[in-house]
């Protein structure tokens, strides 16, 4: 069991609704950008229910996209300031995934300039896509468990069919898609469940 002292608890954030700080480049808080705990995977909705036996990595960064991040949603580092601050939620088909956003966190996520954490591995729920079409890339399948995820152009994951295209399969170039895979679905999931929480496993982010 993951017993790791936490500088603010899962679920909150650094300022936590309070006035976030931004004199000095954030310098009082900049230390923390980057740390990484294992903590004991947990239900969002309770603390006494395990999701699995299997620990969560975890890794504190700085929300520098200019407004509040929901939980469950992937997101992307800024430019030169890998591993430690996130500017914006994924955007595009296998493009590389920071973490998702803390899935304890309430509904109005976290705020910009504030300190929160990035689920890079483990098991954790992520919010399914906002349109049917966005889940996988058939544009036409839901989720099945097991599924291989990666990011999504619509700033959700999305399940992914392994196939290369005529391109990469004559040149043997290794695709976008595969070196930044993220995980896999633990669940099934109807094209008709839109923005519903649905538990995942991440692969080691790095």
């Amino acid at each position: 069991m993951a017993t790791e002292i936490l500088p603010f608890e899962r679920g909150s954030s650094l300022y936590n609704g309070l006035t976030v700080d931004t004199a000095d480049d954030y310098g009082k808080s900049k230390g923390m950008e980057g740390q990484e705990f294992y903590l004991t995977s947990k239900s969002p909705s309770t603390s006494m229910v395990r999701t699995s036996q299997n620990d969560v990595k975890v890794r504190i960064v700085r929300n520098t996209s200019g407004g509040a991040l929901a939980p469950g949603r992937p997101v992307t580092y800024e430019a030169g300031e890998w591993g430690r601050r996130v500017d914006a939620y994924t955007g595009a088909d296998g493009e590389y995934v920071a973490g998702v956003v803390d899935d304890h966190l309430p509904a109005a996520g976290v705020a910009n300039g504030d300190l929160f954490y990035i689920i890079v591995e483990g098991p954790c729920y992520v919010k399914s896509p906002a349109l049917a079409a966005q889940f996988h890339t058939d544009g036409t399948s839901g989720w099945a468990a097991g599924d291989v995820l990666m990011s999504g152009s619509s700033g959700y994951l999305k399940a992914w069919d392994g196939t290369a295209t005529a391109g990469e399969t004559e040149d043997g170039t290794i695709s976008t898609n595969i070196l930044n895979v993220c995980g896999r679905t633990a669940v099934a999931q109807a094209t008709g469940n839109t923005t519903t929480d649905t538990l995942v496993y991440l692969s080691r982010i790095v």
